[in-house]
């Protein structure tokens, strides 16, 4: 499955792409439960079967779940569908204002 803006992921509405990396694909998205904005970072279909990006996805969770600054995302959550019709695996956290690698005009406070 390709997400695109305008797709529902569970209870997050995606709204755009923020970035892709090795990990996988980052989604800027609406968490329609909580009425907030979240970050979703979800695995590619391959690596969602692999325990070793797997266990990678979820120590990388815990890591920013241990910090507490207010210019690092919080982790809201970390999981994956255990149906196999529905492996989707990821990690969602709150979003900051201001500027990204993509978008550096942004405005909002980067400290």
């Amino acid at each position: 499955m390709t997400l695109q803006p305008g797709m529902r992921l569970a209870h997050y509405q995606s709204i755009e792409k923020l970035g892709e990396g090795g990990m996988g694909v980052v989604w800027k998205a609406r968490d329609t439960t909580l009425g907030r904005e979240v970050a979703v970072k979800l695995l590619p279909d391959a690596s969602a079967r692999d325990p070793e990006r797997l266990a990678r996805l979820e120590d990388e969770a815990r890591a920013i779940a241990a910090l507490n600054h207010p210019g690092i995302v919080n982790a809201v959550r970390a999981r994956g569908s255990r149906r196999p019709a529905r492996s989707r695996h990821g990690a969602r956290a709150g979003t900051h204002p201001g500027p990204t690698p993509s978008r550096p005009e942004a405005s909002g406070p980067t400290n």
